[in-house]
């Protein structure tokens, strides 16, 4: 997926990037 545009959001929001991770390891699997 784009794990560099997570990481500039995770600088810019951190809360956000989480919601969006835990959304986004389910889906890995």
């Amino acid at each position: 997926m784009c794990y560099e545009k997570y990481e500039k959001s995770m600088i810019k929001q951190r809360s956000t990037v989480r919601k969006r991770v835990v959304v986004t390891a389910p889906s890995s699997k």
